[in-house]
């Protein structure tokens, strides 16, 4: 009895600590879901791992594997992607174990720069208000938009556009546009 006890609450604080890590957890594809509720959310205060939900489960995670804070992956329902970041403060996203750029941030001037995609397409990012960024077109169409909402643990609201909605790339620009916004906070202050 006595040993049983205690194999169930190893197993109980096994399970809790994967369920703290979190990486392990199914994320469940974007869809045609409204999306409402999408936000980037900070499960524990001191761990660099975020996670994208939504009504209809996670949808993305993104966490730091390296100290420096230089290395980041994403992963989704099928892929997993590696951001890396340079002294520079670029960033280029690509599909883990490939070496070619999926997207390509360049920075500019006060937080701002360009994403290149990998078929050529211009996007901007660009700092729309005091805790706001989006990522829009050329013409200045936003496809993503963040809103800061937390103060002590990151929370992000995220808002699609339409013509982000029917992307190919959505994920990877959602957890690009993340890693820009943790970005432009580090450099804040």
């Amino acid at each position: 009895m006595r040993h049983s006890m205690k194999s169930r609450l190893m197993v109980s604080g096994q399970a809790r600590r994967e369920s703290q890590v979190g990486d392990e957890r199914a994320c469940v594809p974007f869809g045609d879901a409204q999306f409402r509720g999408l936000a980037w959310r900070q499960p524990k205060l001191l761990h660099q791992y975020f996670e994208l939900r939504s009504e209809r489960g996670l949808h993305l995670t993104l966490r730091t594997t390296d100290i420096w804070g230089k290395r980041w992956t994403a992963r989704g329902d099928r892929l997993e992607w590696e951001l890396r970041s340079t002294w520079t403060s670029a960033v280029v996203l690509t599909v883990q174990g490939s070496d070619a750029p999926l997207l390509d941030f360049r920075p500019g001037w006060w937080r701002n720069g360009h994403v290149e995609t990998a078929k050529g397409e211009s996007l901007r990012w660009r700092q729309a208000g005091l805790r706001r960024f989006e990522l829009a077109t050329e013409d200045g169409s936003p496809l993503v938009t963040l809103s800061r909402t937390g103060w002590f643990r990151f929370a992000a609201a995220v808002e699609l556009s339409e013509a982000a909605r029917s992307r190919a790339d959505l994920a990877p620009l959602a957890g690009l546009t993340l890693r820009l916004l943790l970005a432009a906070r580090r450099h804040a202050g």
